[in-house]
């Protein structure tokens, strides 16, 4: 929450909303010692975190810092104003994060759902922080998106980014997937003649695909549209170069990696 205990007075800046004649009587620090100059009333008016405009009758202008930085105080700010709503489509993803969790902190409302459209829309630029933001707030359809993209992440990542109790949920979650995939990735049984020369089927090219995606992203197995995208290139590489004994048991191979896919949970049963 902000915090009126600031050291020196600086000037009083303006208004960065251009055109806005409103008297300043509020300067807010940031985290990178930049300052704002705004108005209580909209402060109260539009969300809910910020002292209200009554306790700062005593003074012409009320001094206070917060946590968050420059960037993500001024478009709070821009959600602050009678305006139309900033641009968020091309914020930088790490920005458009800290904007929401700060929207959340001070309950602009404006600022929230339109935040967690946009998050939502892009969760693959940052999963593992958009996994923590939806864990924190509880927005189960954006958890179960982000979750199968974070597998890849590491634990030193992981623990920066989800905190204590989101580390322990993910742990859990990434376990399980681990445990239900790692008997199922074993080798396609090739059949006469490339059953000691696999790398001369047309076949084997497939297998070693997917398994080095599946090890670069292994969440992707989880995903919309994974298994037709498989199947696809086993019809594709048959019409090329036939091989019926070989391709059932690459398609064997696949569907067993499905049905697995099948049976494991969404991340929100852990929350």
């Amino acid at each position: 929450m902000p915090n009126e205990d600031v050291e020196e007075e600086p000037d009083v800046p303006s208004c960065h909303v251009p055109d806005c004649t409103l008297p300043i009587d509020v300067v807010i620090k940031t985290s990178d010692a930049k300052y704002f100059g705004t108005h209580l009333q909209n402060l109260e008016s539009y969300g809910e975190g910020f002292p209200p405009a009554s306790l700062g009758k005593r003074k012409r202008v009320n001094y206070m810092d917060i946590e968050e930085d420059s960037d993500v105080l001024s478009l709070m700010l821009d959600f602050m104003h009678k305006q139309p709503q900033p641009d968020l489509q091309q914020l930088q993803i790490k920005v458009l994060v800290r904007l929401a969790e700060a929207a959340e902190k001070y309950l602009i409302y404006s600022a929230i759902s339109i935040c967690r459209v946009m998050i939502g829309n892009r969760i693959p630029e940052a999963p593992l922080e958009i996994l923590g933001y939806a864990i924190k707030h509880n927005y189960h359809n954006i958890a179960n998106k982000a979750a199968p993209l974070s597998l890849e992440s590491s634990w030193n990542d992981a623990r920066r980014e989800l905190g204590a109790s989101g580390l322990i949920l993910w742990a859990e979650y990434r376990e399980y997937f681990h445990s239900l995939f790692r008997g199922r990735l074993y080798p396609v049984q090739f059949h006469p003649p490339f059953q000691y020369a696999p790398r001369l089927c047309s076949e084997y090219d497939i297998q070693v695909n997917v398994l080095n995606r599946l090890f670069k992203s292994p969440g992707t197995v989880l995903s919309e549209g994974w298994k037709d995208q498989q199947m696809a290139s086993v019809d594709l590489e048959h019409d090329m170069e036939p091989c019926s004994d070989c391709e059932e048991g690459l398609r064997l191979w696949l569907q067993n990696l499905v049905d697995a896919a099948e049976l494991f949970p969404k991340f929100s049963t852990l929350l």
